[in-house]
């Protein structure tokens, strides 16, 4: 009845014909009415947390994978209205999945999230002046998906050439993309002294299938695979951005009011985003590189933020 939702790890959100928001908080809930919203957990994760229990001999605070599907479309529901408000505090994985659905992130804070698009169409997210640590969005749907912001680490991958990012508008230190398929299009943003990024083409296929379009600098982007089509950002292409921002923000309606914290139900702070497993991983591949450029290699990196770690490839 309260909407709590316990220490929430990953959260998987079916909303069909629905806007979702998600806002920051002290705890993971359910915000506002929630009759129509059905929650369901993962039992492979409880299976998971008793085994680690076992072997360590103490009971862990328990994680949760939690499924929330919306079992009625909100056509009904007024322009402005959503169907749905997650609060979040631990949770940093969201599996987004629907048809004409909309998500917005509402100055969302966290030391890390990973976004997942499962297909539907078409999908709409957007980010609204966040503040993360860092940012993974991978797409498998005909989606469009942009926002604001700071994120210190920013990476966009895609598998559906529908898909449209566009983070020009947000402030990144770090970028990178890569690409499963062709003809998506992403756009970024490179501010020089600033911004380090880079585009790994995986496939090593033509230019024109793997487009990107950047405010800033062209010859700031590296490419250790040469086969980029790389264009300055277009007046379009803004406009576009500002349209899906227009739309999601529209349909979302006012940001709701938080209700006050329980200190009882408050969840322990979440980790920093620099861990000291990230720091020594930092130090290999900064070792690494330095091995690579005496060697008279090419070297090219690409932070793809699995389990912390960093991708590189060098090339001659």
């Amino acid at each position: 009845a309260s909407g709590r939702l316990g220490n929430l790890a990953a959260v998987s959100i079916v909303a069909n014909g629905c806007t979702v928001r998600v806002v920051s908080g002290s705890e993971n809930r359910l915000l506002g009415p929630r009759d129509g919203v059905q929650v369901t957990e993962d039992p492979v994760n409880i299976g998971h947390q008793r085994n680690l229990e076992r072997q360590r001999g103490v009971r862990l605070y328990p994680e949760r994978n939690v499924t929330l599907t919306v079992r009625a479309a909100s056509s009904a529901l007024p322009r402005g209205r959503v169907c749905l408000t997650l609060q979040v505090a631990s949770a940093d994985n969201f599996m987004l999945r629907g048809n004409d659905t909309a998500v917005l992130f509402d100055r969302v804070e966290m030391p890390a999230m990973t976004i997942h698009l499962n297909p539907g169409a078409p999908q709409r997210v957007w980010f609204q002046d966040v503040r993360l640590g860092r940012l993974a969005i991978s797409s498998n749907a005909s989606a469009l998906i942009g926002g604001t912001g700071h994120v210190q680490w920013l990476t966009l991958g895609h598998s559906n050439s529908a898909t449209a990012m566009f983070f020009h508008e947000m402030n990144a230190r770090n970028i990178g993309v890569s690409p499963l398929t062709t003809n998506a299009r992403v756009s970024i943003r490179i501010e020089p002294g600033k911004t380090k990024a880079g585009y790994l083409q995986q496939a090593n296929g033509p230019a024109h299938g793997y487009p990107i379009w950047i405010d800033g600098p062209l010859n700031e982007l590296e490419m250790p695979v040469r086969k980029v089509n790389a264009m300055q950002l277009t007046p379009s292409m803004r406009r576009e951005a500002h349209s899906l921002r227009d739309e999601v923000l529209g349909r979302a309606g006012p940001p709701p009011v938080l209700p006050p914290t329980d200190p009882v139900s408050r969840l322990p702070a979440p980790p920093l985003p620099v861990s000291p497993g990230q720091r020594a991983a930092d130090s290999q591949w900064l070792q690494g590189r330095e091995r690579a450029r005496s060697a008279g290699y090419y070297e090219f990196s690409l932070r793809t933020w699995v389990g912390g770690s960093v991708a590189a490839a060098a090339h001659r």
